[in-house]
């Protein structure tokens, strides 16, 4: 009767142990999930405020045909930000997204090559795509908005010169989309150079 005893309680505590073993697997696995979607969030946000800072500066926002790597960019996996410092030396930014990192990496295109500058992680998904500023009013495209639908703008486009030859100033849109663990994020940018509805007319007396 004691051995029945002493294996029902030997059975019952494996049971219990194994019941503790899997809710503490089930609970560090729910935590490390939290907190890796945290830092990916971290990370979203970071590299959406940067977007936004490099744009409000640049000459050009646009989406090459090749990467920096050489590998065709039809699916919009890289953004490049085109513009000049004060000396009016050119400078160039390209966010390539890489799927098999989850990585969107900022490089720096010198003379001397690309170099990285910094790393978002986290990144699951990254799509870029560019729009004349009429798309706004389409209701076919991915930027419409229904606030706008009937209205009109020309698109304005300035050609630089510059290679590569998509590298051009005016009103046109980018659109990224951004995604991260638990997170998704639309941003529509608009380089420095795009020309607002409104003009200031000077005049100099005498004439300049």
């Amino acid at each position: 009767m004691k051995l029945l005893e002493v294996l029902i309680a030997a059975a019952v505590g494996t049971l219990l142990l194994w019941v503790l073993v899997r809710a503490g697997a089930t609970l560090i696995a729910a935590t490390t999930a939290l907190d890796g979607r945290v830092v990916a969030t971290r990370s979203l946000d970071r590299l959406a405020d940067r977007l936004g800072s490099d744009s409000a500066l640049a000459w050009s926002i646009f989406v090459p045909s090749s990467d920096l790597l050489g590998n065709d960019n039809a699916d919009g996996h890289e953004l490049d930000v085109e513009s000049q410092d004060a000396q009016h030396a050119r400078f160039r930014w390209a966010y390539l997204f890489s799927s098999v990192t989850q990585r969107v990496t900022l490089y720096a295109d010198t003379t001397a090559g690309p170099r990285a500058a910094d790393v978002f992680s986290g990144i699951t998904a990254f799509h870029a795509e560019v729009h004349p500023i009429g798309d706004l009013s389409d209701a076919r495209s991915t930027v419409f908005d229904p606030l706008l639908a009937g209205s009109g703008a020309p698109a304005i486009a300035y050609d630089y010169g510059w290679s590569p030859s998509a590298a051009l100033g005016g009103n046109a849109l980018a659109r990224i989309v951004i995604a991260a663990p638990g997170n998704v994020r639309t941003l529509l940018l608009a380089s420095a150079t795009a020309p607002s509805g409104y003009h200031v007319v000077v005049e100099y007396t005498p004439a300049p």
